[in-house]
C-alpha cells in the first residue's frame, strides 16, 4: 500500500529534524542560523532536489512550517500542559497537509528524494 502524503512527511521531518540537531552538535547551537531560523534550514533540505521548482517551493514550505510552528506551540501550552510533544512530526504533518493543499504534490517528489538520500 502506498505511504500517504502525511505519512511521507512525517518521516521526512523526524530525519530532517535528526540531521539538524546533529548539524547543532558539530556547529553549536548558539549560532542564529540555523537554529534560530530553523523552518528555513528544513526546507531547503526538503526542497534541494526539486530544480525549477525549488525556489517557489522553499518559500511555500518555509512559510506552512512558520504557520504550524505557531499552531503548535498554542498545542503544546493548551493541549499539553506545557510538555513536550514528542509526536511532533506526525503532528506538524497532519497540519502541513491542510496548509500544503495542492502543492503537497509538488513537494512529494523533493520529499522521496531526500528520504531516498
Amino acid at each position: 500500500m502506498a505511504q500517504s502524503f502525511t505519512d511521507t512527511l512525517a518521516v521526512a521531518l523526524q530525519r530532517v529534524a535528526d540531521e539538524h540537531e546533529a548539524y547543532l552538535k558539530v556547529h553549536g547551537p548558539d549560532k542564529p542560523w540555523p537554529d534560530s531560523d530553523w523552518p528555513r534550514w528544513y526546507s531547503e533540505r526538503l526542497t534541494a532536489s526539486l530544480g525549477d521548482d525549488q525556489a517557489e517551493m522553499q518559500t511555500i514550505l518555509e512559510r506552512s512550517f512558520r504557520h504550524a510552528a505557531s499552531a503548535h506551540g498554542v498545542h503544546e501550552e493548551f493541549d499539553l500542559g506545557g510538555v513536550h510533544d514528542v509526536e511532533w512530526p506526525a503532528w506538524y504533518a497532519e497540519h502541513m497537509t491542510g496548509t500544503l493543499g495542492d502543492n503537497a504534490k509538488r513537494l512529494e517528489p523533493g520529499l522521496k528524494a531526500f528520504l531516498g538520500q
